[in-house]
């Protein structure tokens, strides 16, 4: 996973974070039949964790709001 540096969330100057995030059952179903290949469930929750684990540390330091939304309230985004 590549991490965007806090750089250029400084130069961007964003008003919020805002995160996509899904059951892990339905990524791993979705990924699995889009590269036809198994993925290890606990491999996968541990990267969602870190997902949001990253975009929490810039919210703070950016003084910025983070709104973490579950895609089937995507349309409210």
């Amino acid at each position: 996973m590549s991490k965007i540096p806090l750089e250029t969330f400084k130069k961007i100057n964003p008003f919020s974070l805002n995160i996509i995030v899904d059951d892990v059952t339905a990524i791993k179903e979705m990924i699995e039949k889009r590269d036809k290949k198994q993925y290890d469930w606990n491999l996968l929750s541990k990267f969602q964790s870190q997902k949001l684990a990253y975009p929490n540390k810039k919210s703070i330091i950016l003084k910025i709001p983070i709104n973490i939304w579950r895609t089937e309230n995507i349309l409210q985004l």
